[in-house]
């Protein structure tokens, strides 16, 4: 079925929203309905829901977050507002129209007419059709604009897109490149989402867990409401009787201080402990808990006790309960007789008891929603490792190099050095990979459509040629590479700085000065340009001079002033030295850096399997804490974390420093996640592949 033309769907969209308005917002029916009633705030909404509808629909051109806002605003129409304005129910709750005046067994509430639920049907449907029809534009859209020069993001692919080839079948070059395609979006997906195309990011909510705790009230959509009957049913009988006789006797001062416990102990777990600088809720609770003056003094009683208590209620309860609250301080406020302290500790206790309601229910809803969360991810990293595993299978296939990527792995580890006595496959890899990414020449992969590439030329070394189990890092690698000879620049130009007498810059301006050079040349390498012109380099060379000349300008004035070209000369000739890879300044640092990392790299691979930790990761006696990143049935790797790193010349790059370090362990994890199996990771020597 071939996918309608934008301005087919923007006309029935437009025609959409123009039926709705004459169909449920007529003048006559906005302006007999009560102002604070349910359905006048409901009217209200989609009012303002179909202005942005039109907004949208007319602008000269269209994105694909204008569709997605378009499927998104008419997916709230369908799902919420059509429902409830004429069943009485939506997302709010339904008893919230009996506070509105909105009682269907009330006189005056005033349904819709009869004659509007066979339109609200037909919109519905009509709705429907045109959210598939936005779908579909979508995704046709989406399909025939996706990049196929260099694996980058593309839709997630279905369970039926992950299924193996038939046997015996070869997929065309095409079919390759788009498979290729969609596990570098998975594996998008699982590390770096932002870096995804905004329709590629969005999907369906996750279902809430099917075993989610709870009564069935707690799981609705809204929580339930407290009343006055269920809190007297919670207090001794005849309750309110024996309150009102103490208060009017001669000492009422006792009966007030039982309220006033009364009241405390359900509000005090609901007030944070750190509220007002962690002195409001002390000094709040030694005045309600302390003994009340005698004689009584009813305003001052309420002024001093309640209504700080109470105002305090409603700047903590939820916006649903504001009215309540507001009621509540009202109600006080024109209170004048001490019984009337029993109706309004009967509200408050009221109030109080649906504060606890409402965040339970939070509470609920958000480990839920957590719940579904970790398991949507779990799920995503598993396709994104099937994906992945599927599309290097299928080039062994087609280039008959086997069918599996051990003896592949094992030359390339053994031409980067890795292959030394006793090393594991890991730390094979590990080596080989840190020679890869400090190389000067950029690494790449092969080209999968190219006929003439074979396995053994894998080996003619012109090239710093990745293996197939790094085939969908290889961007992330590629960036890696950039932002460590990036780390390595800033380096050999702190040392410049520091050697320049005329400079002679302190601690605090070489910092800052590190940071500013950082910045520049991490947009530099962000920005993926393509332009290699002499041109750009000439402007990134003035710009790098330029924030070394910072330091000699915010200097004295003086002999300096006079010799401030020449010395912006030499800095330039010193800068375009360093920049070069054969210069010793470069080589001296790289290596530097590379012994840090490799160290660094090594340490955590020790503390992880157990070779050089103190404390064991468990404790064999004690209660075990269990994170909510992880469940039982699914251990997960652990998170690596950037710490310190003693690596002389790179002491002001800690924090990027740090970055990058983690992203390399990330590789490597990923590697071991999706590889490890196959490649023995921690058994096998590479000496014996």
């Amino acid at each position: 079925m071939p996918a309608p033309s934008p301005l087919e769907l923007l006309a029935s969209i437009n025609q959409l929203v123009l039926a709705l308005q004459r169909t449920y917002l007529p003048r006559a029916t906005v302006c007999t309905t009560p102002p604070g009633s349910w359905r006048r705030q409901r009217l209200d909404h989609l009012s303002r829901l179909l202005i942005r509808l039109q907004r949208l629909t007319t602008r000269r051109r269209q994105d694909a977050s204008d569709w997605i806002s378009l499927n998104t605003l008419l997916q709230h129409v369908e799902q919420d507002f059509l429902d409830g304005l004429s069943r009485g129910i939506g997302s709010s709750s339904g008893k919230e129209a009996h506070d509105d005046g909105d009682d269907p067994s009330n006189p005056q509430y005033n349904p819709l007419p009869k004659r509007l639920e066979g339109t609200t049907h037909a919109m519905r449907n009509k709705l429907r059709q045109v959210i598939q029809e936005i779908q579909q534009y979508l995704q046709s859209t989406s399909v025939s604009t996706r990049k196929r020069r260099r694996p980058r993001d593309s839709f997630i692919p279905s369970d039926h897109e992950l299924e193996h080839p038939a046997t015996g079948t070869t997929p065309d070059s095409l079919t390759l490149r788009e498979k290729l395609d969609q596990a570098y979006a998975l594996h998008l997906a699982v590390h770096d989402p932002l870096k995804l195309e905004q329709h590629r990011r969005i999907g369906p909510l996750p279902p809430a867990p099917a075993d989610a705790e709870g009564s069935p009230e707690e799981g609705g959509t809204v929580p339930s409401l407290s009343t006055v009957s269920q809190i007297l049913s919670r207090l001794p009988p005849h309750w309110t009787e024996t309150t009102l006789s103490s208060l009017r006797s001669s000492e009422p001062e006792v009966m007030l201080d039982e309220l006033k416990a009364l009241l405390w102990k359900h509000a005090d777990s609901l007030i944070p402990s750190r509220l007002g600088h962690g002195n409001l809720k002390p000094l709040l609770r030694d005045t309600i808990l302390s003994p009340t003056p005698r004689p009584l003094s009813y305003a001052t009683f309420k002024t001093k006790v309640l209504q700080p208590l109470f105002e305090l209620l409603g700047r903590l309860c939820s916006p649903a309960r504001d009215d309540q609250a507001r009621t509540l301080v009202e109600r006080l406020d024109k209170s004048e007789e001490v019984e009337h302290v029993v109706p309004l500790t009967l509200d408050a206790l009221v109030l109080i008891d649906q504060m606890h309601l409402d965040l339970r229910f939070a509470r609920k809803l958000a480990k839920r929603h957590l719940g579904s969360e970790q398991l949507d991810r779990l799920e995503m990293e598993k396709k994104a490792i099937e994906s992945e595993r599927r599309v290097v299978w299928q080039i062994l296939r087609n280039k008959e190099w086997g069918t599996t990527v051990l003896p592949e792995t094992g030359r390339w580890i053994r031409e980067r050095g890795g292959a030394e006595a006793g090393s594991t496959m890991e730390k094979g890899i590990r080596k080989a990979f840190l020679e890869a990414v400090f190389d000067t020449r950029a690494v790449e992969c092969f080209d999968i459509n190219s006929p003439t590439f074979t396995s053994t030329t894998m080996q003619d070394g012109s090239a710093n040629q990745l293996p197939l189990t790094l085939l969908v890092t290889a961007p992330r690698i590629f960036t890696l590479q950039n932002h460590l000879q990036a780390l390595v620049i800033v380096a050999c130009l702190n040392s410049i700085a520091s050697s320049s007498v005329a400079l002679g810059p302190t601690s605090q301006e070489r910092s800052m000065m590190t940071r500013r050079l950082w910045t520049l040349l991490r947009g530099i390498v962000d920005s993926d340009s393509e332009s290699n012109g002499k041109g750009e380099g000439e402007i990134k060379l003035i710009n790098l001079v330029d924030e070394m000349m910072q330091l000699h300008r915010g200097k004295p004035a003086g002999e300096k002033v006079t010799k401030e070209e020449n010395m912006e000369e030499g800095l330039k000739r010193r800068v375009e030295s360093v920049l070069r890879y054969e210069d010793p300044v470069f080589k001296l640092f790289s290596r530097r850096l590379k012994e840090g990392v490799e160290r660094e790299l090594d340490r955590t691979s020790s503390a992880r399997l157990g070779e050089d930790r103190n404390v064991p990761r468990e404790l064999k006696s004690g209660r075990k804490v269990l994170s909510s990143s992880s469940t039982p049935s699914t251990p997960s790797t652990p998170k690596p974390e950037a710490g310190f790193v003693s690596i002389k010349g790179f002491e002001d790059l800690q924090e990027p420093l740090g970055q990058v370090l983690v992203q390399l362990q990330a590789i490597l994890d990923w590697v071991q996640k999706v590889w490890g199996e196959e490649l023995n990771w921690t058994r096998s020597e590479v000496s014996q592949v």
